[in-house]
C-alpha cells in the first residue's frame, strides 16, 4: 500500500505511519498563502477547513430537499464508520489517471488497516462507478458495505467525444445541463449527498487527488475540531 496513514492526527500535524517518499505538505501545498495573524498561525488545512466549513451551511430548504437523516436511517449509516472515496467516471479517462483507475480491491489494504485499528467492519462506499458497487458484494463476509442509490451511468464519458457538446470532461458537458434535462441535478445532488456523509464518517480512505476527497477530509475536520484518521492513498491518485 503506498501513500500515507494517519492514525494519530492534529490540526497542525499528523504522525505518519507510511510515507513511501510521499511528503505531508504535498497534501496541501497548492495552498501558497495564509492570512496573516493569529489564523494563519494555525496554519494552511486550518484555514482550508474553517473555510470550507463556513461555505458549506446548508440553508433550511436545502437541508429539506436532502433530508439526510431520513437517507442515514435508510441506509444503517451509523458509527462506527469507516468512509470510502473511489473516483472513476470521466477522471480514468480525461486525468493523469488514465489507464490507472483501480478497482475496489486496491482500496482494502487501507480499508483493513483501519479495520483493524478502531475496530469496525462498517464502510460507507462514495463512488460514481457502479462496478465498484457490485465489486463490494463479493467481500460481504468480510465487511458491511453501504451508499446511496442513484444512476452512476450518468458519469459515464460519451463514446463520442467529438466537441464540446459530448465532451468527456463532465463539466464541459453541456448536455447535461439543459432545461430539458434533469441529469446535472442529479449528478450534483448525488455528489453533495457523498461529500457530507463521508464528512460525518469516523474514518477516512481518499484520494486526494480528487477535489471531493480533500473537501471531505476538511470538513470533517472542521465537523469534529480534529483532523479524524484517514489513508491516503497515493498510488490511486
Amino acid at each position: 500500500m503506498q501513500g500515507e496513514v494517519c492514525l494519530d492526527c492534529t490540526r497542525s500535524g499528523c504522525t505518519i505511519a507510511t510515507t513511501n517518499g510521499i511528503r505531508w505538505c504535498s497534501d496541501v501545498d497548492h495552498f501558497s498563502r495564509v492570512p496573516a495573524g493569529p489564523l494563519g498561525e494555525q496554519g494552511t488545512f486550518w484555514v482550508r477547513a474553517a473555510m470550507v466549513s463556513f461555505l458549506m451551511r446548508l440553508r433550511s430548504t436545502t437541508q429539506t430537499w436532502l433530508d439526510l437523516a431520513a437517507l442515514k436511517k435508510q441506509i444503517k449509516f451509523r458509527s462506527p464508520l469507516i468512509g470510502v472515496h473511489v473516483r472513476h467516471g470521466d477522471a480514468c479517462e480525461t486525468t493523469s489517471r488514465q489507464g490507472r483507475c483501480k478497482g475496489l480491491e486496491g482500496y482494502l489494504p487501507a480499508i483493513r488497516t483501519l479495520a483493524a485499528r478502531y475496530n469496525t467492519t462498517r464502510v460507507y462506499l462514495a463512488t460514481d462507478d457502479q462496478s465498484i458497487i457490485t465489486e463490494s458484494r463479493k467481500y460481504s463476509h468480510e465487511f458491511t458495505f453501504i451508499s446511496t442509490d442513484f444512476n452512476r451511468d450518468l458519469f459515464k464519458p460519451p463514446e463520442n467525444s467529438g466537441g464540446p457538446e459530448n465532451s468527456k470532461l463532465i463539466e464541459r458537458r453541456s448536455s447535461l445541463w439543459r432545461s430539458d434535462s434533469t441529469n446535472g441535478h442529479e449528478l450534483m445532488k448525488s455528489a453533495l449527498i457523498d461529500l457530507l456523509l463521508l464528512a460525518d464518517t469516523d474514518y477516512l480512505v481518499l484520494q486526494l487527488l480528487s477535489n471531493l476527497s480533500r473537501l471531505a477530509l476538511e470538513l470533517s475536520a472542521a465537523k469534529k475540531n480534529y483532523i479524524p484518521p484517514y489513508v491516503r492513498l497515493a498510488h490511486l491518485s
